[in-house]
This record gives structure tokens, sequence and C-alpha cells, in this order.
């Protein structure tokens, strides 16, 4: 479902997975709520992309001029379709039992603790 929740996934085992993963021992997934973003992502399937915001920063820029600031070297695409939310997806880490949550963003603690059954 799309929405501003991240999941980190860990890999079931060291050697199968692409070589560009091929030192990390997580990866991070997100379907963005954004209409132009998931018809291009039904053009393109998966899209490997970095953040808009610095790991570890509750502040997401919401405009390309502040987000081009973070980045280390440009981009060969930007598609701009107006600002962003300036507060970030939740980021939920699936890799422990029970899942921990990384960052309080967008969707409340509270919200995801209801939907998982913990109080």
């Amino acid at each position: 479902v799309p929405g501003a929740i991240t999941f980190i996934l860990g890999f079931k085992t060291i050697g199968i997975r692409p070589s560009w993963l091929e030192r990390r021992e997580e990866v991070a997934v997100r379907i963005p709520n954004n209409s132009l973003l998931l018809s291009v992502l039904k053009r393109t399937g998966p899209l490997l992309v970095t953040s808009a915001n610095k790991h570890g920063s509750f502040y997401s820029p919401n405009k390309v001029s502040e987000i081009l600031k973070d980045l280390n070297g440009e981009p060969d695409l930007i598609i701009e379709d107006g600002e962003g939310k300036e507060i970030p997806s939740t980021i939920i880490n699936c890799r422990y039992t029970p899942p921990l949550i990384e960052r309080s963003g967008l969707i409340p603690i509270e919200t995801i603790n209801e939907i998982l059954g913990y109080e």
C-alpha cells in the first residue's frame, strides 16, 4: 500500500543479492503515495533512489533546490512535481523481533503500534 512508511528489510542469505547491494546488510523499501511516482513505477518497476533527507534527519527538504544541497553530486534527471512533505516517512526496521521503529515520521508510532497489536 502506498504511504509514508519505509520498511528496512534484511537479506536471508549472504550471496544472493544484486551486485549493487553486495556490501549491504539491509535495504529500505517504500512505495510513495504520489500519483506521478506511482505511474513511473508501473512502467519501470522498482527504482534504486536516494532519500530526500540525510540519514538520521527528521527534517525532509521539500524543494528541489534544498534537496540538491544535501546530495553528493547531481542526479542525471530531476522530475519536479511540486513541493513535498516536510515530515519524512516513518521507518520500521523489520530485521528485529518485534520490528523496531527507527524514526517516527508522518505516521505516528502509536498508530503503528496499534496496527501491530502492541500496547
